[in-house]
C-alpha cells in the first residue's frame, strides 16, 4: 500500500514538473526525484519499527551533496534547486499524510 502512495505522489511531482517545462521554466529534476523518496523511506523505516533518525540524517546529507554538486557544476541556480525540492516534497506529503482516500 505504501508503494502505491509513493508512486502516485511521484507521478504528481512529474506532472507538475512537466507543467514547468511547458512554461519554459527550468527546475532541478535531480532534487525532485531525490526528495520525492524522503517520505517513502521514512515511512518504511517506521513500518519496520526502526527509528528514522539515521535515515533522515543520511538523506539530508546526500540531498545537500546533490544540491551543492548541481550548483557547483552551474547546472542550476538556487531558485531552481528550491523549486525542484518543493515540487518533489509537497505532492508526497499531501499523498502520504492527507491522502487517506488512496
Amino acid at each position: 500500500m505504501e508503494l502505491k502512495k509513493y508512486l502516485i505522489g511521484y507521478s504528481f511531482s512529474y506532472i507538475i514538473a512537466f507543467g514547468f517545462v511547458l512554461l519554459k521554466k527550468k527546475i532541478s529534476i535531480h532534487l525532485l526525484s531525490f526528495v520525492a523518496m524522503f517520505p517513502f523511506l521514512i515511512n518504511t523505516a517506521l513500518a519496520v519499527n526502526r527509528s528514522p533518525l539515521f535515515t533522515v540524517s543520511l538523506l539530508i546529507f546526500f540531498g545537500g551533496l546533490l544540491a551543492s554538486s548541481r550548483l557547483s557544476m552551474r547546472a542550476h541556480t538556487h531558485s531552481e534547486i528550491v523549486q525542484g525540492t518543493i515540487i518533489g516534497l509537497v505532492p508526497q506529503l499531501a499523498i502520504f499524510y492527507l491522502g487517506s482516500v488512496f
